[in-house]
């Protein structure tokens, strides 16, 4: 998946899936970047503090899959 820029995020229109988690340290952010941008597609996200900004429901499901496995 590509993790967007700060201008790529500032011009994005398209619908939106926002999950919303609790903050638990730049270790554990890194973590969920790192298994994002390893996730094969054509699909986006952007991290904003306790946030993850997704562009389809596929790709945030199978993340919160993945969150809800290694928790």
């Amino acid at each position: 998946m590509k993790q967007l820029t700060s201008t790529e995020w500032a011009r994005m229109r398209d619908r939106i899936i926002t999950l919303s988690l609790p903050d638990r340290g730049p270790v554990v952010r890194g973590q969920w970047v790192a298994w994002l941008t390893a996730r094969p597609g054509q699909g986006w996200f952007y991290p904003m503090a306790d946030n993850i900004h997704f562009g389809a429901q596929a790709d945030a499901d199978a993340f919160r899959h993945w969150m809800m496995a290694t928790a």
